[in-house]
């Protein structure tokens, strides 16, 4: 199957789907109004016509998404493994308006009155990432020598005279990586990150540029690892495991792409601006270059471990043989409750990551597994490219 790439003009009117990443020229967010320049720059054609931009975004996989996401607060972001190329990009929680630009009144008042985040789209929304930050600590301890590391596991580890537990019930045994991968043991990787320690974790942190914002042209990624110049043994085990830091959904599919390819780009939606000729040729005026943000993060052989891991869980799981994952739940305050984070990371084909983020409904259960099924649908999509 062909991926279809959408190429966006300043007249036309485009599915829902696109809602948050187009925007609206008239009110000043997204692709729509950032790239108003391009969309009305008339120099180069003979027709009237401003350029034409076509995006990286996959029309079909964009819109399955978008109804995978919908009326939920929710979001999936779809990355090629070996570029910075984002193939999908899907967020719902309060959509702002329609991308004709008619604007109901009610809606402007709420735009102009609204909490930010409700405005951002939410696969920028920052929050822990539960589990899937375990991806990270083992990138870390196969890249200086811990690979190795065992825990007697009892299902419980004391920091600071502080308990971390793990998720389930834990009959007391010998976790090496791999089983504490698959079992995802907070006692495991909690003691993982303390025996790296701090000094380690925020070399490697900048490595995978986990503490800064990163701008691209489709909103500015923030990132931020909570760990402070004087960290408590307690603060490492918290973010070794996930329940410290503060990652959107991109933010977790740039972490596997560095940890499974020891390379991370910034990330893209426009491939590129063109026009047609008199005779509907196509001219390209700018394409968009790869950059490499950070490169040499782990060696070959780390990224190589970090791919068995994922490919272990996925087996374990009941995952096709084409993937790999990892799968989370972090406890977040959210609109002034308690409400979990589910969040999972996939990969796909040695080709695709996939990362997704729910938040919890009030007095609603939600794990990281509860992503399993959509998982599962989208990787059957992405075998046919």
């Amino acid at each position: 199957m062909e991926n279809s790439k959408l190429v966006i003009d300043s007249d036309n009117e485009y599915h829902d789907a696109y809602t948050y990443m187009l925007g609206n020229a008239a009110y000043d967010i997204g692709l729509l109004s950032s790239e108003y320049d391009t969309l009305t720059d008339k120099s180069y054609t003979q027709n009237g016509k401003g350029l034409n931009i076509r995006l990286t975004i996959d029309d079909q996989l964009q819109k399955l998404c978008y109804e995978l996401v919908k009326d939920r607060r929710k979001s999936i972001a779809i990355l090629s493994k070996h570029s910075g190329e984002v193939l999908a990009l899907a967020g719902s929680y309060e959509e702002p308006f329609t991308l004709s630009g008619k604007v109901t009144p009610e809606q402007l008042e709420s735009y102009s009155s609204a909490y930010e985040p409700v405005w951002l789209p939410e696969y920028l929304n920052e929050y822990h990432t539960g589990s899937v930050m375990k991806i990270y600590t083992s990138a870390v301890a196969c890249d200086t020598g811990l690979a190795g590391f065992t825990v007697e596991d009892t299902g419980v580890a004391f920091f600071n005279g502080k308990a971390i537990y793990n998720a389930y019930e834990t009959r007391t045994k010998t976790e090496n990586m791999t089983s504490a991968f698959i079992n995802s043991s907070n006692v495991y990787f909690s003691t993982l990150a303390v025996r790296l320690g701090a000094d380690t974790l925020k070399e490697y942190i900048g490595r995978f540029r986990m503490n800064c914002d990163i701008q691209t042209d489709f909103g500015t990624i923030r990132n931020s690892s909570g760990l402070k110049k004087r960290t408590h043994d307690y603060d490492i085990a918290s973010f070794g495991y996930g329940q410290g830091g503060y990652y959107s959904t991109v933010s977790m599919a740039m972490m596997a792409q560095a940890a499974l390819t020891g390379r991370q780009y910034r990330p893209h939606i426009i491939e590129s601006a063109f026009y047609y000729d008199e005779n509907g040729e196509e001219f390209t005026v700018r394409e968009t270059e790869e950059e490499i943000i950070s490169d040499n993060i782990i060696s070959p052989e780390a990224c190589r471990s970090v791919e068995y891991l994922m490919k272990a869980a996925a087996n374990d799981g009941g995952f096709p043989d084409s993937s790999g994952v990892k799968t989370g739940t972090a406890q977040i305050v959210f609109d002034g409750r308690s409400a979990n984070r589910a969040t999972m990371i996939a990969t796909c084909c040695d080709k695709f990551i996939i990362a997704i983020s729910e938040i919890s409904g009030e007095g609603e259960e939600l794990y990281g597994s509860s992503h399993s099924s959509t998982i599962k649908q989208i990787i059957g999509v992405l075998e046919q490219y």
